[in-house]
């Protein structure tokens, strides 16, 4: 038989509100009231019954979380970021992730949205604002990170792309670099701001800016890997590189220390 919080209250002797306030971290109840309930809650091994307690007050305590990728560090460090943000609020986080395919994004956020999270945190993959209509009709808050989406009115939490584009491609110059490549990613915020960083650093200094030096390197270390073999083939080969993100970045070392490189230099 399932423990409720009128038990609680009878054996604490206290009154259900107050059982309630103590569970929920809220009002001003003494100390020594607040360590009787929870003392007699766990010893009854209380269980919160979350769909009453939706029902009651409009809302489901969870948020979901959509992510491109799980095995990215990035990512991960994310997730667990949110989790121990929201977990003291009394909320929990549900995560889902969409293998960087913007259909399956919508899918899984029409899918949190019919489970009726109170938010969402997302790191999209779309390149407008339409799929975000939904959302905003429903008036379901949002907030994107990492990726900001052109049109689309919403909190957002990373950095400036333009900026570390500029950054990372004026530190090749300075190590005496003169002709860089740089292999780009698919056409999401984060991969536009850094190509024009990248092409404003070159602007700035005066250097030549060669299209065929921009190789689409799609977001994993393997597309990575085949996008460096490919910019290896130009003439004359690049003397510098700026990957657009670390997985790609790795791919592209791994290109230029193969053996097969190793052996053609």
């Amino acid at each position: 038989m399932a423990v409720t919080m009128q038990d609680i209250a009878k054996d604490v002797g206290v009154s259900v509100v107050t059982v309630s306030k103590v569970l929920r971290n809220k009002g001003e109840i003494s100390a020594a009231t607040r360590a009787r309930v929870l003392r007699r809650a766990k010893a009854l091994n209380y269980q919160t019954n979350w769909i009453a307690r939706s029902l009651v007050t409009r809302r489901t305590f969870t948020i979901g979380l959509l992510l491109p990728d799980f095995t990215h560090p990035f990512f991960a460090e994310i997730a667990k970021a949110v989790a121990e943000t929201v977990r003291p609020h009394g909320y929990h986080v549900v995560i889902s992730y969409f293998e960087e395919n913007p259909e399956l994004e919508r899918n899984e956020a029409e899918s949190l949205l019919a489970r009726q999270v109170d938010g969402l945190i997302l790191a999209s993959a779309q390149t407008g604002s339409r799929a975000f209509a939904d959302m905003q009709k429903r008036k379901v808050p949002f907030v994107l990170i990492d990726r900001p989406i052109a049109g689309v009115e919403a909190s957002f939490v990373g950095v400036d792309n333009h900026a570390i584009g500029e950054l990372a491609t004026a530190h090749l110059i300075n190590q005496g670099c003169r002709r860089i490549a740089h292999l780009r990613g698919p056409g999401i915020g984060i991969a536009t701001g850094r190509m024009q960083g990248y092409r404003s650093a070159l602007a700035k200094r005066g250097l030549p800016f060669y299209s065929g030096y921009v190789v689409d390197a799609g977001y994993h270390d393997d597309s990575g890997h085949a996008a460096m073999l490919t910019l290896l083939q130009k003439k004359p080969v690049p003397d510098g590189v700026f990957c657009y993100n670390d997985p790609v970045a790795i791919g592209a070392m791994r290109a230029i220390s193969s053996p097969v490189r190793a052996h053609s230099i």
